[in-house]
């Protein structure tokens, strides 16, 4: 057993929009699905879509990947549990050992996590809900129709206002304060409105998930975003002009994942401030970045001062993202 990595903190993303897809999903993923309890292989085929159950089984994998890379536990021995509050949790086989808190977001194909193991014999474990908390959330501006529910609602505002219940009275006014587009213009994927406001929902969510109560937490509305700087969005290289049925762009030039930016982290923000029943939160620290030209992923970490070691709070305590492929599941499969 590898010895496990004191309050080390990693954050991975895996693209499933060209995984599994060949064939019957059951046969071509059967090998991946093996590696999970069976529990868990009958929730993922529960899903009707191919594309939610790629989701959830690249979900699955990842986050039993990454509790085994923290703390030296074999793959197939993990145990996961839940909190009070139905958060999934890990359950240390050792009594006393670490336990790795981790989150897990998807949206449009592409998986994100954040874990973290603690220091052994912290007397608050990671996900219990006394120690560091995390979470994480990826929304996809250019994913849903909203422009469609904007033009039958009255407009980006009326549109805005059914999410009275999700955001405080400030900040409904802050999202419907810019210059706003004129409805046959409001396709625009990635207008600055439609931007700010998946900006604001990805962190109301990463830090929630953080606490591990969902949407419905009584407190929600009394949670604040102030001064955020909503990050710019990678630019598609200018070369890339869409890709034609040979998957090559109409220039010659090939419509890589790489050549398109969408694996590319870009812009960021740390500096936004957060307040919660009208009193500055200063415990919690959240990033929110942007991931190629339609994504943004949002990260926040809890470390109230008896579970925090130095460097926890920095600037620095984000890690890159690491891009996770199948591969990296090969010894398993051997």
């Amino acid at each position: 057993m590898n010895d496990p990595q004191v309050n080390k903190m990693i954050r991975w993303l895996l693209d499933t929009r060209q995984l599994w897809r060949e064939g019957d999903f059951v046969t071509e993923a059967q090998p991946h699905l093996n590696l999970l309890p069976q529990a868990e292989q009958d929730a993922i085929l529960r899903y009707r879509f191919l594309r939610d159950r790629c989701m959830a089984l690249g979900s699955k994998l990842v986050k039993r990947l990454a509790i085994s890379h923290l703390s030296g536990e074999s793959f197939r021995e993990i145990r996961i549990g839940e909190d009070s509050h139905r958060k999934p949790i890990h359950i240390p086989r050792s009594p006393g050992g670490p336990a790795v808190s981790f989150n897990v977001s998807h949206q449009a194909g592409l998986v994100v996590l954040v874990a973290l193991c603690p220091r052994e014999k912290s007397p608050a474990s990671v996900g219990v809900g006394v120690g560091i908390g995390i979470g994480i959330d990826i929304v996809c501006v250019s994913e849903r129709d909203d422009a469609q529910q904007m033009t039958e609602q009255g407009g980006f505002d009326a549109w805005i206002s059914t999410y009275a219940e999700i955001f405080s009275e400030k900040e409904l006014t802050e999202l419907k304060s810019t210059l706003a587009p004129p409805l046959n213009e409001v396709k625009l994927e990635l207008h600055p409105r439609l931007r700010r406001f998946y900006a604001f929902w990805a962190l109301k969510e990463a830090y929630i998930k953080m606490t591990g109560e969902a949407l419905l937490a009584p407190w929600l509305r009394h949670l604040e975003f102030g001064a955020v700087r909503v990050p710019v969005p990678v630019p598609v290289p200018a070369m890339v002009q869409g890709p034609t049925s040979d998957g090559v762009g109409s220039d010659g030039t090939p419509s890589s994942d790489e050549a398109t930016n969408e694996h590319v982290f870009g812009d960021c923000t740390r500096s936004m401030e957060i307040w919660l029943h009208g009193r500055r939160v200063h415990d919690v620290r959240i990033e929110l970045v942007a991931l190629g030209p339609d994504f943004m992923v949002a990260t926040a970490i809890s470390a109230p001062a008896h579970a925090r070691q130095e460097g926890d709070m920095d600037e620095d305590s984000f890690p890159v993202f690491d891009l996770i492929t199948l591969s990296s599941f090969d010894d398993l499969l051997g």
